[in-house]
């Protein structure tokens, strides 16, 4: 994930559209020219007059001819290697002097030249200039492409782009000034549903009860009335306030919705003024306010999707619960209060008391998988991509080249800095005809970066990228043809 130098890019482009770097020989390069005078033949450039010094044809230098490694091969080579390259001249009898990359060298007596260089990534090249007594002079540049690392370019690359979010970015405290931070989009979940429809999950559950049938008030000993309590449905009257905070593993989540109320069913019979009676009411229990903080870790899975799952449930509030069953009956009991008044206490102290703490917890810990699902969903729609699925790019002889492009999550790093998301990148192109032959896209070994934070969102783009777009556009002949000046 490191950029390489400007300079390196532009490099490694042209010389892939001029080598080819197929391990054969690159395209015809056009007629060399002169100081005066018609071309010459393959030689190069020729500098030299004939003998008479008049205006005739141009004295051809040594020929040079570059052997090995071939003219616009694929090297295995790490930046610091020795690479040696293997060179003929001809016309030794009438050779004055030969230079390569501007340091003489000296062929040996067939002609043949062995030069050593420091590898770097990217294009590499050899140019040797030979002199003959007559004064021409001739020119020719090896030059191959070397990486310490060929990848496949059938495979997705992997770490070819990080997007960081800062603790901003997760959430800037205003739930007002629109959608500019994932908690945003937390509050408006919440507004728009979310504790509703996890509640209604809940209990709506055969398994779940409000309240079993209990006593709720006794005398003597003797239970008067006893109730249960059957879920209907709920509304969640709000606001709702959230706030997502990094931590190391993932995410800490608080939130806190305001004016829970359950719509409910009781049943049940009293006993307060003789024989037993039933008890029939619709009612509302209302909670003044659920509350919950949990934190969530964060990762990817084997199928490079975004998971969140709850680490633990580390608060738990809920605010004081009332009960209201109108249908039941207003008859004075000794106690001073009336049967309805009786048996809405003895509902609410159940939910409220600790008799209640099983039915707040698991409120509260259903909430916690709720939230971590909404978080697991939220963060699979965060777009990433620059890139539709499939597009265009043209050709230098004007055609069209069909590329697809994939990305995938490699890895999630949480920090209490905030969230970096590592992408893998793939691309592929409809190659035409005989593809030239390849040993791959040209990877350097350079360590991942990490992306600077220079606003609340950031994204780093490893030049391994180009290579590979670069790579299957020259296999698909996008840099065949002919620039115009």
């Amino acid at each position: 994930m490191h950029p390489q130098n400007v300079s390196t890019l532009v490099a490694f482009a042209l010389a892939l559209s001029l080598s080819g770097c197929d391990g054969g020989r690159p395209p015809a390069p056009p007629p060399p020219t002169f100081d005066s005078g018609p071309a010459a033949g393959d030689g190069g450039v020729d500098g030299a007059t004939d003998d008479d010094g008049g205006g005739g044809a141009l004295a051809p230098g040594p020929r040079i001819r570059c052997i090995s490694p071939e003219p616009g091969a694929m090297v295995t080579a790490a930046p610091g290697d020795t690479l040696v390259t293997h060179a003929l001249v001809s016309d030794m009898a009438s050779l004055v002097s030969v230079t390569a990359n501007g340091a003489a060298v000296t062929p040996d007596d067939l002609g043949l030249l062995r030069i050593e260089s420091t590898a770097r990534f990217g294009i590499n090249h050899v140019e040797i200039v030979a002199e003959n007594t007559l004064g021409a002079i001739s020119s020719e540049v090896c030059s191959v492409l070397a990486s310490p690392s060929f990848r496949d370019e059938t495979e997705t690359l992997g770490a070819a782009t990080t997007m960081a979010l800062s603790p901003t970015a997760i959430d800037d405290g205003d739930a007002t000034d629109g959608l500019d931070s994932i908690n945003d989009i937390f509050v408006t979940a919440l507004a728009g549903g979310l504790l509703q429809e996890q509640l209604d999950t809940r209990f709506s559950d055969p398994m779940v009860d409000i309240k079993t049938r209990g006593c709720d008030f006794s005398s003597g000993g003797t239970c008067l009335i006893e109730t249960e309590v059957d879920y209907v449905d709920n509304r969640v009257i709000g606001p709702f306030t959230s706030t997502l905070t990094p931590i190391a593993e993932g995410l800490r989540f608080r939130g806190r919705g305001d004016g829970v109320e359950l719509d409910v069913l009781l049943t049940g019979e009293e006993r307060t003024t003789g024989p037993p009676r039933p008890l029939n009411s619709t009612g509302t229990i209302s909670v003044a306010f659920v509350e919950l903080e949990i934190d969530i870790r964060i990762f990817t899975n084997t199928a490079g999707e975004l998971e969140a799952e709850v680490i633990s449930v580390n608060d738990v509030l809920t605010g004081a619960v009332t009960a209201d069953f109108p249908m039941v009956a207003e008859d004075p009991l000794p106690t001073g209060r009336t049967l309805r008044e009786e048996v809405e206490r003895g509902v609410s102290s159940h939910i409220d008391g600790p008799s209640g703490d099983d039915i707040r917890s698991g409120i509260s810990n259903f909430l916690a998988g709720g939230i971590s699902n909404l978080l697991d969903r939220l963060l699979s729609t965060i777009s990433v991509r620059s890139l539709p699925d499939a597009f265009d790019s043209p050709g230098l002889d004007g055609s069209t080249i069909a590329l697809s492009f994939s990305s995938r999550y490699d890895e999630v790093r949480p920090s209490t800095d905030g969230l970096t998301f590592v992408l893998g990148t793939g691309y592929a192109a409809g190659v035409l005809g005989s593809p030239p032959a390849t040993l791959g896209v040209a990877i350097p070994d350079a360590p991942s970066g990490t992306t600077a934070l220079t606003s609340d969102v950031g994204n780093l783009v490893s030049t391994n990228v180009v290579n590979l777009l670069l790579h299957q556009q020259w296999r698909a002949g996008g840099f065949q043809g002919i620039v115009a000046p």
